[in-house]
């Protein structure tokens, strides 16, 4: 064995190393053998006690199934382009931390265009992506799946930039999940002149709320409205780049009570989720609130639990909350006021991702969208669907990235 597979801590394969996967079978592009196995992996997830009763995995076992996988993977085998859709060849991922189920979405794809792959896991896994792993090990080891487990490898390394530039330069796409740190880091390591390379960088998430909507709400759908956003905040802990950091109440009709039920109902929620307090993030937001006091008016709201930190502020600072590094998630806030949905487009720059809504129709914010040229925004979706994870990401079509499509004439 060589020094540099003694760098890797640990690869998840059933006969073999991760360089040999990166010469391992190609499969053709979304075949019934490759969605079996993600229908497996769905079934494995869902009868699993241990962790089924999970958000992020009952989210992810759902996205698996072979009826979801079969309609997202429809959109590309039936356009009529006239090209022939065949795999790159081998993928590196690299993934991220604060996303526990992540690097299963990432692979997925690629696994699904009929791709070798190897991907470079957190150093620190949580329990819910070991458990993951446990399973995508356990079919690694079936019979029917045995050429998958030839082209597919798990591993985990220390910050090694000689184990990155081995990986990077036997592989003909590469694809970065993180900060921008990291992306700059992984990038010094070469690929060869002909592979290609995406990354998703450091980005941040809004909602917008209509004033006029919520107070037409009776108990119980506010309730569910306040769910959903809970949901879409905390069960990352704020952490993913499309969970909203920054609320905007939109229409004429000002009543702080408003705001105010709506915060107590997200916390009723967030106690029902079990969300623990830590007292570093308790810290870590206090430091937050003073670095933005600093630079914009602020006036910090009360709350009677430290797992919600919130402050308001004047919509015309939106493009510096927007831009600023101090947001440090774990239940964090900004809230602020606009007339109308047109206010916040100045600050909508390519450091954002994803807008969340209620209480507007889809026709309605196509109209206004079609308005105005955007310089960024990636997203538009209801609240409660901030998390779901679709191959289109960060406006880039994955399977663009994924597959190559061999032209025919």
């Amino acid at each position: 064995m060589t020094q540099l597979q003694h760098d890797i801590n640990r690869v998840l394969r059933s006969d073999s190393n991760w360089d040999e996967a990166a010469r391992g079978p190609l499969h053709s592009p979304f075949s019934p053998h490759l969605i079996d196995f993600c229908h497996s992996l769905s079934e494995k997830l869902r009868s699993d006690p241990d962790v089924r009763h999970r958000a992020e995995i009952a989210a992810l076992a759902f996205w698996l199934r072979k009826s979801s996988v079969v309609k997202f993977t429809n959109e590309v085998r039936l356009s009529p382009n006239g090209s022939i859709l065949s795999p790159r060849g081998a993928v590196f991922h690299i993934v991220p931390s604060n996303i526990d189920t992540m690097f299963v979405y990432s692979w997925v794809l690629s696994l699904l265009c009929g791709n070798r792959n190897i991907v470079r896991l957190p150093s620190k896994m949580t329990e819910t992506g070991e458990s993951v792993l446990r399973h995508i090990g356990g079919l690694f080891q079936e019979s029917q799946f045995r050429s998958i487990a030839q082209s597919n490898a798990f591993c985990q390394y220390d910050h090694s930039v000689e184990t990155t530039n081995a990986i990077s330069i036997l592989v003909d796409t590469r694809l970065i999940w993180g900060g921008d740190r990291t992306i700059n880091a992984v990038r010094r390591s070469p690929l060869s002149p002909t592979a290609s390379e995406f990354v998703f960088a450091d980005k941040i998430s809004i909602a917008i709320i209509s004033k006029d909507f919520w107070k037409t709400l009776d108990d119980s759908s506010k309730a569910e409205l306040a769910r959903k956003f809970t949901r879409d905040s905390f069960s990352f802990g704020q952490q993913a780049c499309s969970s909203p950091r920054v609320l905007v109440w939109v229409g004429e009709n000002h009543a702080e009570h408003d705001q105010r039920d709506f915060w107590g109902l997200v916390l009723q929620h967030v106690a029902s989720m079990g969300q623990p307090l830590q007292e570093i993030s308790a810290v870590d937001k206090l430091v937050a609130l003073d670095l933005f006091a600093t630079e914009i008016p602020i006036k910090v709201q009360p709350s009677s639990d430290h797992r919600l930190s919130r402050a308001l502020f004047a919509v015309e600072d939106l493009k510096h909350v927007l831009q600023s590094e101090h947001h440090c998630g774990n239940g964090l806030f900004l809230e602020t006021n606009a007339a109308a949905i047109s206010d916040i487009f100045f600050a909508l720059t390519r450091r954002v991702q994803t807008l969340s809504y209620a209480g507007f129709c889809v026709d309605e914010l196509h109209r206004v969208f079609q308005s105005y040229v955007l310089t960024g925004i990636d997203r538009v979706v209801p609240i409660g669907s901030a998390l779901e994870f679709s191959h289109s990401w960060d406006g880039q079509n994955l399977f663009d990235v994924l597959l190559r499509k061999i032209r025919m004439s």
